[in-house]
């Protein structure tokens, strides 16, 4: 494996370990606001803060061919929808069956690098990414779970996160990738903007303390993941990065192990041990 490859398969690592922190902030943060309201805050914050960056490095402007406008609409559309499509499917499937069928965005990140960017992989990538694959399958998996025909509006959702993703790896060589995130993040907030009127739920007032709260959680979540993700984009490949983001329980796992005393069940032993191998042989020479 080349050295820019090796470099973007640890960038992607990095992306999954702002992602595991992540889930420890919007836990918090959800028990203060509703999800459209945190979401709005969320990604409204976000914006502000790289659009702040962007204006005071004086990367601000916009250099690309119009040619990419079109794509750069369908980029911002796909990450609005796969916003509200998650939303929604929260609502009508339940958590459990959309976290476990959004695990299919490894398998369409996997058909888009074969079929839709060419790319190569070792048989030991290959492998390393079914691996985990199955592992997030297994930590996903509920012995109630019964998949409804409404429970296909995830498997959009997980399409259209993983078309996002794709339009990203081909938009990176001519984008900047903050200017690409904020474009993201931008739209997500518009959209939920929008949402937010139409469900007729109003903003909050929020505090000095949650205020700061909510500044860390977004450099760590919508800033640092993607910073890191796109980085890994433009080094490896979309499969093998979009396989590594998603391995994120594994220092889930060893956190809550360490400071909270948490032990493994057996189901979450094995998914454990199989996204851990699965990202061993990604890196295996």
């Amino acid at each position: 494996m080349d050295s820019a490859k090796s470099k973007g398969n640890l960038l992607a690592v990095v992306s999954s370990l702002f992602q595991a922190s992540v889930l420890v902030f919007w836990t918090y943060l959800l028990g203060l606001f509703s999800r459209p309201v945190l979401m709005i805050y969320w990604f409204g914050a976000a914006a502000f803060i790289l659009l702040g960056y962007l204006f005071f490095t004086k990367n601000l402007k916009f250099k690309f061919s119009k040619k990419l406008f079109p794509i750069l609409l369908v980029f911002g559309f796909l990450s609005a929808l796969t916003t509200f499509l998650l939303m929604t499917s929260a609502k009508m499937v339940g958590a459990s069956i959309t976290s476990f069928i959004m695990q299919t965005t490894v398998i369409f990140a996997l058909m888009y690098s074969i079929f839709g960017l060419k790319e190569k992989f070792t048989k030991k990538e290959f492998v390393g990414i079914i691996f985990i694959a199955i592992g997030l399958f297994v930590l996903n998996w509920k012995a109630n779970l019964t998949i409804a025909l409404s429970s296909l509006i995830v498997v959009f959702a997980a399409l259209s996160q993983s078309t996002n993703h794709f339009l990203a790896k081909k938009l990176l060589p001519k984008v900047p990738k903050l200017q690409l995130n904020l474009i993201r993040i931008f739209c997500i907030f518009l959209f939920g903007m929008i949402y937010l009127f139409i469900v007729g739920e109003t903003l909050q007032p929020i505090s000095i303390n949650v205020l700061l709260i909510l500044i860390l959680g977004v450099l760590l979540g919508p800033i640092f993941i993607y910073v890191f993700y796109y980085s890994a984009l433009q080094k490896t490949n979309l499969a093998t990065a979009n396989a590594l983001k998603n391995i994120s329980p594994v220092f889930t796992f060893i956190l809550a192990s360490l400071f909270l005393g948490e032990l493994l069940t057996l189901q979450q032993t094995i998914a454990f041990i199989s996204l851990v191998f699965g990202a061993y042989l990604i890196f295996k020479k």
